[in-house]
């Protein structure tokens, strides 16, 4: 009976070491899993901001509120011109109906 008490605790021995170097290899495959996240993390972070890099250096400054008003100042001016210029038009065939009525008044005065 003596004998497989020490057998028991050999086995016992046994698998507590067994259990440690599991859990000191399970350890170690944590850390370098851990390690391999950190680093794909970090390449990620890295990545992210050279795309933030090359997006803000080649990125065109953004002027759409600019635009939209020039645009609209610039048809606003447009619609005026046209306005003038039929103004205008009416003006001239006006005056040179009354220019070509004025050989008419110089031969009646």
């Amino acid at each position: 009976m003596l004998n497989t008490g020490k057998k028991r605790q050999r086995s016992s021995d046994e698998s507590e070491d067994d259990l440690n170097q599991n859990m000191s290899q399970k350890r170690r495959s944590t850390i370098s899993s851990w390690a391999e996240m950190q680093q794909y993390i970090d390449d990620r972070l890295a990545a992210t901001e050279e795309r933030r890099a090359y997006e803000n250096a080649t990125k065109l400054p953004d002027h759409g509120d600019e635009i939209t008003k020039e645009v609209f100042r610039i048809s606003s001016q447009l619609v005026h011109f046209r306005e003038a210029g039929a103004t205008l038009e009416t003006q001239l065939s006006r005056m040179s109906k009354e220019v070509a009525k004025l050989p008419q008044m110089s031969e009646a005065v």
